[in-house]
C-alpha cells in the first residue's frame, strides 16, 4: 500500500494498516515494490531488460514510480545515460 498520494494530500487517508496475506509478510505491515516481467519475456536479470520499454504505474505513485527510479540510481552511468526506451506511449 503506497503512502505517497497520501502524504501528498493526493487521496484520502483511512486509520488502520494492511496485513498482506503472502507468506512473505508474515502476518506483519511489509513494504515493498516488485518489478515483474511478462511470462514470455527472457530476461533473467534486470540489466537484462535494458533498451526494451518499461512500464510502472502512476508518477504520485513512491512504491509504483518513485522507488523504482531510486533503485536504477546505480545502473545509470555516463556511458549510459538512457536505461530504456521511453518514446512512444501506448
Amino acid at each position: 500500500m503506497c503512502g505517497y498520494a497520501i502524504a501528498l494530500n493526493l487521496a484520502p487517508s483511512h486509520a488502520g494498516r494492511p496485513l498482506p496475506a503472502r507468506p512473505l509478510a508474515a502476518g506483519r505491515a511489509l513494504y515493498r515494490s516488485d518489478l515483474i516481467v511478462r511470462v514470455e519475456a527472457t530476461y533473467q536479470r534486470l540489466e537484462d531488460s535494458f533498451g526494451a520499454r518499461p512500464g510502472w504505474t502512476v508518477e504520485h505513485s513512491h512504491s509504483g514510480f518513485n522507488a523504482f527510479r531510486h533503485h536504477l540510481l546505480p545502473y545509470r552511468t555516463r556511458e549510459r545515460q538512457t536505461l530504456w526506451q521511453m518514446q512512444g506511449t501506448s
